[in-house]
């Protein structure tokens, strides 16, 4: 009789606390994509007022935010170095801008290992690289300035969506546990 119920006790506050994890993780997706805003301003000030070239803004911007993002901003500086002083013609400058597109591509998948963003996530940064390593620099301010918005307006519809998407989450794992317990008794 005690051995069912510390069964159901257990199995009940493992969904529950299957319920808080999963919760957890839609706060830290929002601090994420906050702070993934803010790098991205810091990107585009060094861009804009400081004309820093992108290996030099990433080391600058590494800086100011916190891990995970500060590694990854350093390890994609570092890489980008190995690209930069090469006397090219307009073939090579071609590879080059591909390449930086495979870099920043490869570093963001490193990132999304590390960080709570989504698929979604994930492939706005990926189209960003395309915008980075090609053009001008005022196109480069102009797609980071586009992504921030986006990533504004999503961290503003996610915030207002979170409190309830966190009571449900807890409340499913909780429900779950019951319905499991109800399930095999």
């Amino acid at each position: 009789m005690y051995g069912k119920l510390i069964g159901c006790i257990l199995v009940i506050g493992g969904c529950g606390a299957l319920g808080i994890s999963y919760s957890m993780l839609l706060k830290t997706r929002v601090k994420n994509l906050r702070e993934l805003e803010r790098i991205l301003g810091f990107l585009e000030g060094e861009i804009r007022c400081r004309h820093s070239f992108l290996e030099d803004a990433c080391i600058n911007t590494s800086k100011k935010c916190g891990q995970p993002f500060s590694q990854w901003l350093n390890a994609l500086a570092f890489e980008l170095s190995g690209m930069s002083g090469k006397n090219m013609n307009k073939t090579e400058e071609d590879d080059i801008s591909h390449s930086f597109t495979d870099i920043w591509i490869r570093h963001i998948e490193g990132l999304g290992e590390s960080t709570c963003l989504n698929a979604e996530d994930m492939d706005e940064l990926k189209q960003l690289g395309q915008t980075l390593g090609y053009l001008d620099i005022q196109m480069q301010e102009e797609g980071l300035r586009l992504e921030m918005d986006s990533l504004h307006a999503k961290n503003v519809r996610l915030k207002a969506e979170l409190s309830s998407r966190v009571k449900l989450s807890v409340m499913l794992g909780f429900l779950a546990g019951i319905l499991l317990v109800i399930f095999f008794l």
